[in-house]
């Protein structure tokens, strides 16, 4: 059952409509953008503005400080690419261990393994637990199809 007001004329008409309708709106919104778009500088951006160059150069001045290879006291600071050998044969020694606090574990996993914690105490039968189900409470076996 088709529509007789659905014709091809009408749909090539309402998608020039539609696209001329987009087009205008965005002519219109090119036109108004740059009168509605004055940023205005406030004490407050001043301000913040001068609190935020101040941070930046102190964090540049510690960067700068932590990356060049100057003498600290007794102590040279050494190329990375030189020190990466040794602290990885090192890691590489270290036989790793499980964790055993929770706070350093992922939740999830941690959350997964209490329940079997507590199948494997529930596993070993209560002296107040009955020794099997009646029959009327077990699940009735599937009938085989293939005896028909």
């Amino acid at each position: 059952m088709s529509a007789t007001n659905d014709t091809p004329l009408k749909r090539f008409t309402a998608f020039w409509v539609v696209l001329g309708a987009f087009l205008l709106f965005g002519i219109i919104a090119l036109i108004l953008a740059p009168l509605t778009n004055t940023p205005e500088v406030t004490a407050a951006d001043e301000a913040g503005a001068t609190r935020r160059l101040a941070i930046r150069e102190l964090v540049e001045e510690e960067q700068a400080k932590n990356l060049a290879m100057v003498e600290n006291g007794d102590k040279i600071q050494a190329p990375p690419a030189e020190i990466f050998g040794k602290v990885g044969a090192q890691l590489a020694s270290i036989k790793p261990q499980a964790v055993k606090e929770d706070r350093f574990r992922d939740p999830a996993l941690v959350a997964e393994e209490a329940p079997a914690e507590q199948e494997d105490a529930s596993d070993a039968p209560a002296a107040t637990e009955t020794a099997a189900p009646a029959e009327s409470e077990a699940a009735p076996e599937p009938a085989d199809s293939s005896d028909q």
